[in-house]
């Protein structure tokens, strides 16, 4: 089944860092997804934007959900990225296998990338609205602060609330997002969200369930 990871975890947060350095280095517009995506999100905004280190927030090691995939999202034609893989392959050394223009292993870590709208499974028409979403995520291990390119906060929920799979693991990292955005004082664009969602009344109900856990656990 392979090692799950996160953030707190050498192998996973030096593979973020070394893809989104090959693909900043390619002049490629990109962002960081998926399960990766909410614990970057997460552990910025419990860490103040990098203001501490991941090991000085405790609650991250029960809020960061584990997982096996760095996911990364951009607009390139798979013939012109298998070249910027074998790059990064190349400069990691023998632990690094590219499987193709959207995949390749860091040793234990693997590395999934969607390349346009086509690769994506569902909203595929707001893929271009996504990837511009990006915002640069501070994250700072021991003294090194890194800025991490990542899908936007609304935009990430909107494609947790609506994405088909496995709805226990997105249900748990919409729960904590919006707790850790809650902790921290912070709103996210929830108006935004729910324009996104608005033809899917299944995750308009979803997010409002998971709004109304928040406040009930907040009122015990």
């Amino acid at each position: 089944m392979g090692d799950r990871f996160t953030l707190l975890d050498e192998p996973y947060y030096r593979a973020l860092c070394l893809v989104s350095e090959v693909l900043q280095r390619a002049g490629l517009d990109f962002c960081l997804v998926g399960g990766g995506a909410a614990q970057a999100w997460i552990a910025s905004l419990r860490t103040d934007s990098g203001a501490r280190s991941l090991a000085e927030e405790p609650r991250l090691r029960s809020a960061l959900r584990k997982t096996r995939d760095l996911d990364f999202a951009t607009r390139v034609d798979p013939a012109e990225m298998l070249p910027v893989l074998n790059e990064l392959a190349a400069e990691t050394g023998r632990d690094a296998h590219v499987l193709g223009a959207r995949a390749m292993r860091l040793g234990p870590v693997a590395v999934s990338l969607t390349l346009g709208p086509e690769d994506l499974s569902g909203m595929s028409e707001l893929y271009d609205d996504f990837l511009e979403s990006r915002a640069p995520i501070r994250l700072r291990r021991e003294a090194r602060v890194d800025e991490l390119p990542t899908i936007g906060l609304p935009e990430l929920l909107a494609t947790k609330l609506t994405r088909r799979g496995d709805k226990a693991k997105d249900i748990l990292d919409v729960t904590q997002l919006l707790a850790a955005l809650h902790d921290a004082w912070q709103t996210a664009d929830l108006e935004r969200l729910r324009r996104l969602v608005a033809q899917r009344p299944d995750a308009l109900q979803l997010l409002a369930e998971i709004e109304q856990a928040i406040e009930e656990g907040e009122a015990t």
